[in-house]
């Protein structure tokens, strides 16, 4: 697929991210039930720990195991993405816990 709005390609990387990461939904990392071990890991809040120790880990092996190895570095940019998902959770949670001590009447408010 040719990538003309992007000087470096990115669109393209975009998309064959995309596939590579759907791809994990149906492989190994889920069970019979589709329960991914990253559910497990958010349950025992250590989620973004195991994610960003991945990311580093699968940038590091890069040119070691396999060689120059692609899927390591799709590996690394799925753990980043889901770092997305864990920041932006705590983010929301710590606007969520500012809105509620600033108005501390509002008990409506209180999750």
């Amino acid at each position: 697929m040719e990538d003309n709005t992007h000087k470096f390609k990115e669109g393209q990387y975009v998309l064959e991210l995309k596939r590579y990461i759907d791809s994990t939904y149906g492989q190994h990392y889920s069970n019979k039930s589709g329960l991914q071990v990253q559910e497990i890991l958010k349950d025992l809040d250590i989620g973004k720990e195991f994610c960003q120790g991945n990311s580093i880990k699968y940038l590091m092996r890069y040119g070691k195991k396999k060689g120059y190895n692609r899927a390591d570095l799709l590996k690394s940019l799925h753990y980043t993405i889901l770092m997305l998902f864990y920041h932006d959770e705590k983010t929301e949670e710590d606007y969520e816990a500012l809105q509620r001590a600033q108005n501390p009447d509002s008990v409506s408010e209180w999750k």
